[in-house]
Parts: structure tokens; C-alpha cells; sequence
């Protein structure tokens, strides 16, 4: 008996060996995972870390603009390690600053947060959906445009940085043009054509009695000017604003400078003034930045709040977003990002003289002084209140233009709207956006 129970505890003894064994394997097996399953994460969050400071303006997905709606109104500048980015970014906007900027916002607008506010709060403001506009498509001919015309273009494009172009006849879309990795769903900076939607919501504000007059003294909204000793600062008014001809010191020559600046507004209103107001034409976004704080202290929330409930809703511009200086102000001279489409529903809104769905959104006052010229600039076109001006082939047109060949042209007559986006990182090609444009209107008719 004492023979079995010594069997019976060797027989133990040796499964707790075998036992103890086992687990001394997994447990070496367990720490390797581990640490693979760590290293990966670590990489993703550096990756995630470096890419919110890069200086890249990236069109956000749906689920970052539900989660963090200010990433995508940071304007950056595109570096050459970014323009080589992954396939994985193809989503990502263009990011070439405004006009004669350079490409200078990048370091600036690193702490520009988006100006979104909630929809709850926009239908108590007002805003109304007009949700029965859906985009209808339709071949050139039938709206008299040449289809041989328009696929030239589409080819001559796919060699361009152009990354899109909607084309907008009789009210319906005829031609719509993205290049490889952008599709409808993409939202681009569009830089200095954000200075004509300011005028369109400054313009509603003027509608709604917000604002007196253009020809109101800014004194009014700052008037600190009225103890300046300068006697032109005190003679601007908003119709300066909107015609460049403050004669206030331009941000253009020193982009870097300016939106470097702790206060924007601050840096224009307490810089020198070089011309007797109304004189001389001198392109400034900072004109622009005046405008927005002025609505901003007429209608109490920013420009781009008030626009979203009066404007942005209404037509259905729901990819619209705008950045903010550091104060809050929406950046309204070079902000605003959006889609292709959305750039064609503020152009058609234009050509039918601010009227959407039967209703008038726009005075039609204020979208005919608007887009007549205010400003003759015989250098290269005429300006109007933040709209440029001129003809196209023989057609009266207007036009948003922003840094990097972006732009909005709207052309009455023939009831064409032409919107582009591009990747450039200055204006020099702007020449042959404006020979995109005469080519079509040279090919098409009225309906």
C-alpha cells in the first residue's frame, strides 16, 4: 500500500512538473505579443500627433467634422513632403494661402479653430432648409454647350493641378471634373473667393437693417479710430472695406507678419493708413477681416454663425466651414472651406440674382452693386464689393478668385456657372483659368 501511494504522488508530482512547465512556455510566449501589439499603437498615436500640427490643411472625413469641426478650416501651407503624401491622403484640401500671400499661413493659423455652431442653434436663429434643390445632370448639348469643347478641357485638365471643376448650364450641371482621389465629398480651401461670400452675408445683414449703410463710418464698430490722430482712419467707411480702397496699410506684402500677429484687428486698425480713403485701389485681406468683425458686432454672433443661419442652410451649402482668428472672429477674407458643388450652389445663387427656390436670399440690389464695378482696376480686372469684374469672350461676367487658381466665375448671360479648385501655390496661372472660361463661352449658346 505504501508502494501505491508513493506511485500515486510520483505521478502527481510529475503532472505538476509537467504543469508548471507549460505555463512557464506560455507566459514566454504571452510577452513577445505584447510587446508587438504595443509599438504599433505607439507609432499610430506619434503619427496622429504629428499630423494635427503638420502644415497641411487636410478636407476633414465625416466622422472628424461630427468629432472635431476645427481641423478643417486650419489654412497651411502644402510643403513639398507633403505633396508626396500617401495615396491614403487623397482627401486632403488644398492648402495654398490667399491672393498675394505666398504661402504663408501655415505658422499663423496653427491655433485657428472652425466657428461652427450647432444646428439646434441655427434653426433657433431662423434657418430654414431648402432640401427640395437637388443637383440634376445633363449632357453639354442639350443645354447648348459643345460636349467635344468641354472633353477637350477635361483632358487638357488631367494635366493641370486642377483637383476639380463643376460646370453649371441652365441650372443644371453639364460637366463635373476631379482628379484622381477627390470626388464630390471633398471640401478644398478656396482662400480669397471666401471674400465674396462675406460680401453676400454682409450684404443679408444690410438687408435686415444690422447695418446702416455702406457708406457708414467704421467709427461706429471701432471707435477707437475716433480718437486716432490720423483724420483719413476716421473717414473709412464699409464701402472702403469693400472696395479695397481703405487705404490702410495691406496685409498682402506681409502675410507672415500679419497672421503671426496676437490681434489681427489690432495689427490693420492701429497700422499706418497711406491713402486718402477711397483714392487708391490696394488689395488687403485685411479689408476683408473688418468686414467680418462688423457683422460679428452688429448681428452678435460671427460672420460665419449669421451666414450659416441666413445663408449656408438655406440653399443647402452643408460642407461650408470657416476658420477664426485668435479673438473668434471667422477668418472671412480667407477661411472658408467647402466642396465643388457647394462653390457652384453660391455661383448659381449669384446668377439668379440671389433668389434660391423662389425665395430671395440675397437682395437683388446688393448682388447687382456687388458684381458692377465700383473700382476700375485697368491692370487686369475691375472690382466690385469683393467680387472681381470683367468680361469672357464678349460676356459680362464676375468672378471669386482665390490663392492657388481657385475660383468661382458666374456668367449671366449665358447662365453658366464655372467653378475650379487647384493645387497651385501662386496665381501665375491664373491666365489660363480665364482662357478655360472664354473657350466655353465661345462654344456655347442660350437656351
Amino acid at each position: 500500500m505504501i508502494q501505491s501511494i508513493t506511485s500515486v504522488h510520483a505521478k502527481m508530482i510529475a503532472a505538476l512538473l509537467l504543469t508548471f512547465q507549460l505555463l512557464s512556455g506560455c507566459a514566454q510566449q504571452l510577452q513577445p505579443q505584447k510587446t508587438d501589439s504595443a509599438a504599433p499603437q505607439t507609432e499610430a498615436v506619434q503619427i496622429q500627433a504629428s499630423d494635427s500640427d503638420a502644415p497641411a490643411t487636410r478636407a476633414v472625413s465625416e466622422a472628424q467634422e461630427v468629432t472635431a469641426p476645427s481641423v478643417p478650416d486650419k489654412i497651411e501651407t502644402v510643403t513639398p513632403a507633403a505633396e508626396t503624401a500617401s495615396e491614403a491622403q487623397t482627401e486632403t484640401a488644398l492648402s495654398v494661402p490667399d491672393e498675394n500671400e505666398a504661402e504663408a499661413a501655415a505658422e499663423a493659423q496653427t491655433e485657428t479653430e472652425a466657428s461652427v455652431s450647432g444646428e439646434s442653434e441655427a434653426e433657433a436663429a431662423g434657418a430654414e432648409r431648402q432640401d427640395g434643390f437637388e443637383w440634376e445632370t445633363d449632357d453639354p448639348e442639350n443645354c447648348n454647350l459643345s460636349s467635344e469643347t468641354i472633353n477637350g478641357l477635361n483632358d487638357r485638365f488631367a494635366r493641370t493641378e486642377i483637383t476639380s471643376s463643376v460646370i453649371v448650364k441652365d441650372g443644371v450641371i453639364v460637366n463635373e471634373y476631379y482628379k484622381d482621389g477627390y470626388d464630390a465629398e471633398s471640401t478644398f480651401p478656396i482662400h480669397s473667393c471666401s471674400k465674396s461670400i462675406t460680401s453676400a452675408i454682409l450684404g443679408i445683414a444690410l438687408d435686415e437693417g444690422l447695418i446702416a449703410d455702406p457708406d457708414e463710418p467704421i467709427t461706429a464698430y471701432f471707435p477707437e479710430l475716433s480718437r486716432s490722430d490720423s483724420a483719413w482712419k476716421k473717414e473709412i467707411t464699409i464701402r472702403h472695406l469693400l472696395t479695397h480702397t481703405s487705404g490702410l496699410r495691406s496685409t498682402e506684402d506681409r502675410w507672415y507678419e500679419w497672421r503671426a500677429a496676437s490681434d489681427w484687428l489690432e495689427d490693420v486698425l492701429d497700422g499706418p493708413i497711406y491713402y486718402k480713403p477711397g483714392t487708391v485701389f490696394d488689395y488687403s485681406t485685411g479689408n476683408t477681416h473688418l468686414l467680418s468683425a462688423i457683422v460679428q458686432k452688429a448681428a452678435g454672433e460671427t460672420l460665419y454663425e449669421y451666414g450659416k443661419a441666413r445663408l449656408f442652410d438655406r440653399i443647402g451649402m452643408e460642407s461650408i466651414r470657416c476658420g477664426t482668428d485668435a479673438q473668434g472672429i471667422s477668418d472671412g477674407g480667407n477661411g472658408f472651406t467647402l466642396t465643388a458643388r457647394d462653390m457652384a450652389r453660391f455661383g448659381l445663387l449669384y446668377l439668379n440674382r440671389g433668389k434660391w427656390e423662389g425665395e430671395q436670399i440675397v437682395s437683388e440690389d446688393w448682388i447687382d452693386e456687388s458684381t458692377t464695378t465700383q473700382f476700375d482696376n485697368t491692370n487686369r480686372a475691375d472690382y466690385g464689393y469683393q467680387w472681381w469684374v470683367r468680361s469672357f469672350g464678349g460676356h459680362p461676367a464676375c468672378f471669386a478668385q482665390g490663392h492657388g487658381c481657385q475660383f468661382i466665375f458666374v456668367v449671366p448671360d449665358l447662365d453658366l456657372v464655372v467653378t475650379f479648385t487647384s493645387n497651385y501655390h501662386d496665381n501665375s496661372r491664373a491666365g489660363d483659368y480665364w482662357q478655360y472660361v472664354t473657350e466655353i463661352v465661345e462654344h456655347a449658346g442660350r437656351s
